[in-house]
């Protein structure tokens, strides 16, 4: 399911080699990455564009956040959100 989810492919390009974000590859319908930006930080910034992501802290990953796999149109709003917030 990881590899083979059409949005896969988008998001781990475009957090690693764009944005030069830490990631784990993906092991179910997420992934998770790591930012410089506190997880609660950027947690409220992509709320408030309408961005849904679980930050980590409960699992002591204080930068951490995990975002599900979605449709192409959710993906890429991701990703928007989250060039314009860390760029």
């Amino acid at each position: 399911y990881p590899s083979g989810f059409p949005g896969t492919v988008l998001l781990k390009r475009t957090i690693e080699n764009i944005l030069g974000i830490k990631y784990w590859p993906p092991a179910a319908n997420f992934i998770l990455f790591e930012t410089k930006m506190p997880a609660a930080d950027l947690h409220e910034k992509m709320m408030k564009r309408g961005i849904l992501l679980s930050p980590q802290t409960r699992n002591n990953l204080p930068y951490a956040m995990r975002v599900s796999l979605g449709a192409r149109q959710a993906n890429q709003a991701f990703i928007n959100a989250l060039e314009t917030i860390l760029m």
